[in-house]
């Protein structure tokens, strides 16, 4: 009996193995740097002779589902004219006045 990874080896002597693997390594790495989970699928497609023989030709096919960084979100708020802002037009600043203070005290 002809074992899965016995025929994985044998296809294309070898390149698809090593094409899978090359490709298993760069998803082990993409899930490292993400804390996502990947996916990587393996298929093999079997036909059968078209004249009733004993020969099949098997077609060998990978897919990856590598997963992606999230990018942080901005913060923005919408002011009363519809720009976005980096600063919520509700709050007064907190240090505003600051200067002014300073100028009080010290006079």
């Amino acid at each position: 009996m002809t074992s899965i990874t016995d025929v994985l080896i044998a296809a294309r002597r070898g390149e698809f193995v090593g094409l899978v693997s090359d490709d298993l390594i760069h998803l082990i790495q993409k899930i490292d740097e993400t804390g996502k989970k990947g996916k990587l699928t393996l298929t093999i497609t079997i036909e059968p002779d078209k004249h009733g023989g004993r020969e099949k030709k098997l077609n060998f096919e990978h897919s990856m589902q590598i997963p992606k960084k999230s990018a942080r979100p901005a913060v923005f708020w919408s002011d009363d004219d519809g720009n976005l802002v980096q600063n919520d037009p509700d709050q007064r600043p907190l240090f505003e006045n600051l200067d002014d203070r300073r100028d009080r005290t010290n006079a």
